[in-house]
C-alpha cells in the first residue's frame, strides 16, 4: 500500500461518516518522508517497521478538525520509542499549562525546552499549535513569537513534533478547548505509541 492510498482511504472514510470535505490535504508520510512536517503523500510503499505519520481532519457541520498520530507498522525499535517518548512528554507537559490568559509562546516554550533538552535539540521545527474554527488554521497560534493570551472557549491544536532527515519523525496532534482553569482534551484517538501490522 502506497502513501497516496492510505490518504485516499482516509478522505474516503472521514465523508462516510458524515464529513463535508477533508479540512485540508490529509498528509501520509512513510519511514523517512515523515521528517517532513508539511510533506505530500506519495507513491512510497509502506515497509515492516516504518514510522507512519498520518495528518488529517475533517470539515463537519462548516468546523474543521485536526489530528497527528504516527504509529509503527510492526514493532518499534528503541530509537523510535525514544524518539515518541520525547514528543509525548512535550505534548503531555505543554497542555498541562493551557488555561485562559496563559500566553500563547509560553505554552510553545514548555514543549521546545523539553525537546531541546534531549538529543533532539533543534529538530521541532514548526510552531506548537494553533487556532481551530471554520478555518484549519485560525486564531490564535502557539508560537514562539505569538504575544497573545489565550482566551476561554478558544480551540486550540497542540501538536509537537520531531523530524530527522533520512530518518524520520513523530507528530502527535490533538484538539483542546481553553477553559477558565485548564483545557479539555477532545480528541478521543489514544495517544499512546501504537504498533500496527
Amino acid at each position: 500500500m502506497t502513501e497516496s492510498e492510505v490518504s485516499a482511504l482516509i478522505a474516503y472514510e472521514m465523508m462516510k461518516l458524515g464529513a463535508s470535505e477533508p479540512s485540508f490535504s490529509t498528509i501520509v508520510a512513510f519511514g523517512e518522508n515523515a521528517s517532513m512536517p508539511h510533506y505530500s503523500p506519495g507513491d512510497r510503499k509502506l515497509k515492516k517497521n516504518d514510522f507512519v505519520l498520518i495528518d488529517f481532519g475533517a470539515r463537519y457541520r462548516r468546523y474543521c478538525s485536526d489530528i497527528t498520530r504516527t504509529v509503527v507498522f510492526g514493532h518499534a525499535s528503541p530509537d523510535q520509542r525514544e524518539m515518541y517518548d520525547v514528543v509525548f512528554r512535550a505534548q503531555d507537559e505543554s497542555m498541562k499549562t493551557i488555561k485562559e490568559n496563559v500566553n500563547g509562546k509560553d505554552v510553545d516554550a514548555v514543549a521546545r525546552k523539553i525537546i531541546d533538552s534531549t538529543k533532539f535539540k533543534g529538530r521541532f521545527i514548526h510552531s506548537l499549535g494553533h487556532g481551530l474554527g471554520m478555518d484549519v488554521h485560525d486564531h490564535p497560534a502557539l508560537s514562539s513569537n505569538y504575544d497573545f493570551p489565550l482566551k476561554a472557549n478558544m480551540v486550540v491544536t497542540v501538536e509537537p513534533g520531531v523530524y530527522v532527515p533520512r530518518v524520520g519523525g513523530v507528530r502527535i496532534e490533538d484538539d483542546v478547548i481553553v477553559k477558565k482553569d485548564g483545557f479539555e482534551l477532545i480528541t478521543t484517538a489514544p495517544r499512546e505509541l501504537m504498533e500496527i501490522s
